[in-house]
């Protein structure tokens, strides 16, 4: 049987990463995702098979990633319908931790674990956060100009405009990004694709 007493690190862990992106960052306590991540571990250890050849924490590493991203989508959609706040207060665990009795939990041997889908589910929240940044137009433009690839000289035939005002709207966006992102080498997961796709204009 696991004692999850031994495994706290790991949520400690997984947390302390997921909380570098911003949509979490700005939206939660790290203190209410690391009680998601406990809840995550709960969770693992319930489910864990001993009798499989895989170390828990190759078990549990994906199922408290995807515990706290599950929440952050639930709890953006819900609130986005109900035109209210984020709500950070989360969850309240029974549990009273003494601390990690055995040996400090090795995360070389976590990192080797394929996280190919948590880390899309990343990629398709932090696109969808960056999105909800723009105003309509700037949202439209940047959709045709980076999904649908048409050039700016179309869209400006669309909007009738010149291109240079098309030029001027992606650059505020872009600017946007980099500005939510504190990153001016910002890539985007283009979610038609699945590819990443560097902005610049």
């Amino acid at each position: 049987m696991i004692d999850i007493t031994e495994h706290l690190r790991l949520a400690n862990y997984i947390v302390t990463q997921l909380y570098r992106y911003d949509f979490l960052k700005e939206r939660y306590e790290f203190e209410d995702l690391l009680q998601l991540g406990y809840l995550g571990l709960v969770r693992a250890a319930k489910t864990f098979n001993e009798d499989k050849k895989i170390k828990f924490s190759t078990w549990a590493y994906p199922k408290i990633k995807y515990e706290i991203l599950q929440y952050a989508n639930r709890d953006r959609n819900f609130n986005s319908k109900q035109g209210e706040p984020h709500k950070y207060k989360i969850y309240s665990l029974n549990y009273e931790f003494d601390g990690n009795d055995g040996k400090p939990e090795k995360f070389e041997d976590i990192l080797m674990t394929d996280n190919s889908f948590e880390d899309d589910e990343i990629n398709k929240i932090f696109v969808q956060d960056l999105l909800n940044r723009l105003d309509k137009k700037e949202l439209e433009i940047v959709r045709l100009y980076y999904f649908e690839d048409m050039n700016q000289r179309e869209i400006a035939e669309i909007y009738n405009t010149s291109q240079f005002q098309i030029s001027r709207t992606l650059r505020m966006a872009i600017n946007k990004f980099k500005k939510a992102t504190k990153n001016p080498n910002q890539s985007i997961l283009s979610s038609t694709t699945g590819t990443l796709s560097k902005i610049s204009v």
